[in-house]
């Protein structure tokens, strides 16, 4: 923990003023809250019990500062804000200040959240990275940078301070410096993670080569920032970190731990579309789409308002229309509606656009397959947006312009697809391949064939074939 000043100030601070507890008029404990009733599991059994120890107890400062933990914890923000109201109205010495300022800020109250905050002394420089964070997310780009050099200066070895540091580093335009601070630092963490990426966004902003640890572009590293884990509730489990915690193993790759962990989170919070919907993609990458289809019943009526629902749910549907079987046709429809949805609650999702390109490409509507698709690329980055401009051209041709995607993949093929190895060679010229045979350029697509096959890559035997399957169906059913 680096909470130390902080912590020791507090306990201090609370022997005072028990010592004293007699002089002070306590307030009265809290009503029951109305959305207590809302919480289900561990959730309610922590917020209800805390509430219990108070109404028998309501002078015990003790149960306040612990009813301010379990009312922050689980989203009970203005019961938590009114906890340390009265907790600074038994003393202001028992008052914790640095905790009213985070739930301020998530009160949407920032301006005293910030002034909070700047009235606090903290040697491990906790305050003023939480400050900075605010005041980036204010758009304060100054002042944030200068309460973030507070907080590295305070503890130059901490990783965090490093990281908010490098995020507003990067917002005001200084890769540069992100790139020298990174420098020494780096080869203390294990790669992929959140300070990783911003080295290769900065690089490729310099125009600098690849980071000898970058496979990919910036935008494909797998780690986010982990915002909700909030170190001042270790005790207690909050949905946000739940969430967190399962979107993390889930992109290290450890997919029976999350389909473990989803499950669980499932059946401790059933109400929550969003974690079913998380629980429904792991069972249908696991094989098991029927039992993902069932979780996903269960909210679909409800319409939760939540992008990352649809698009799962959409991809589940496609997935058992493929599949076949007398509802086919009915997933299909319901494939439409839910990406329709995705969309529309998820304009900015490049993931929901997809999805809907997906969707249509089964639909035969290739016109509206190529809008998404390219939709989907107008917000991607770097080899993203690659590969979502191949499902567009592909679409493209499939609409009935072969010749038009022709045209716009051969550039791209001279840019990403002359190299043996790479995360885009193997699609980029699968995809003009394919673009040429259907055209009816069968000599031009097997000469490039011939070309991969001459040297020693596996790819050419499955694209021989392909580009065969495509002469033989244009010859028994040719163009008009």
């Amino acid at each position: 923990m680096r909470f130390w000043g902080l912590t020791l100030f507090t306990f201090a601070a609370s022997a005072l003023a028990l010592k004293g507890c007699q002089d002070h008029s306590f307030p009265a404990a809290p009503k029951r809250p109305a959305r207590l009733d809302q919480l289900t599991g561990p959730a309610l059994q922590t917020v209800e019990s805390s509430w219990n120890q108070l109404q028998q107890a309501p002078n015990n400062p003790k149960f306040w500062r612990k009813w301010s933990f379990a009312t922050h914890a689980n989203g009970l923000l203005e019961e938590s804000l009114a906890a340390h109201i009265a907790l600074e109205s038994l003393d202001p010495r028992l008052g914790d200040h640095f905790r009213k300022a985070v739930v301020l800020e998530k009160l949407g109250r920032t301006s005293e959240a910030v002034a909070t905050l700047q009235t606090l002394f903290d040697p491990s420089g906790t305050v003023d990275r939480r400050l900075a964070k605010i005041l980036l997310d204010q758009g304060e780009l100054e002042r944030a940078f200068d309460a973030a050099s507070k907080a590295r200066d305070a503890d130059p070895s901490d990783f965090g301070h490093l990281t908010v540091w490098c995020e507003i580093q990067m917002q005001r335009g200084q890769p540069g410096l992100i790139r020298e601070a990174l420098k020494s630092r780096l080869p203390e963490i294990q790669a992929p993670s959140w300070l990783h990426t911003l080295d290769t966004r900065a690089a490729e902003i310099l125009g600098d080569p690849p980071p000898p640890y970058a496979s990919t572009s910036a935008e494909r590293v797998v780690y986010l920032p982990n915002v909700y884990l909030d170190p001042l509730l270790p005790w207690v489990r909050t949905r946000e970190g739940d969430v967190e915690r399962l979107r993390t193993t889930i992109k290290a790759g450890d997919d029976q731990k999350a389909l473990a962990m989803s499950s669980r989170l499932v059946s401790e919070r059933p109400e929550d579309p969003e974690i079913a919907a998380v629980h429904a993609g792991l069972l249908r990458e696991a094989g098991r789409n029927p039992e993902a289809i069932r979780v996903l019943d269960r909210h679909r009526a409800s319409l939760p308002a939540e992008s990352v629902f649809w698009k799962n749910d959409a991809m589940c549907r496609i997935f058992a229309f493929a599949e076949g079987g007398p509802d086919a046709g009915t997933m299909l429809i319901m494939a439409r509606e839910s990406a329709d949805r995705a969309t529309t609650y998820g304009a900015g999702d490049l993931q929901c656009w997809k999805v809907s390109g997906i969707v249509a490409g089964q639909e035969e509507n290739h016109v509206q397959a190529e809008q998404d698709f390219r939709k989907a690329a107008s917000l991607a980055r770097g080899n993203t947006q690659i590969l979502l401009t191949l499902d567009a051209e592909m679409s493209r041709g499939r609409s009935g312009d072969w010749k038009g995607a022709i045209d716009a993949l051969l550039p791209i093929e001279r840019q990403y697809g002359m190299t043996i190895d790479g995360p885009l060679a193997k699609p980029v010229r699968r995809a003009t391949i394919e673009a040429l045979a259907r055209a009816g350029f069968f000599n031009d697509a097997k000469s490039r064939v011939a070309a991969l096959s001459k040297a020693g890559q596996p790819e050419s035997a499955e694209l021989a074939r392909l580009v065969q399957e495509i002469e033989n169906e244009l010859s028994r059913f040719p163009s008009p």
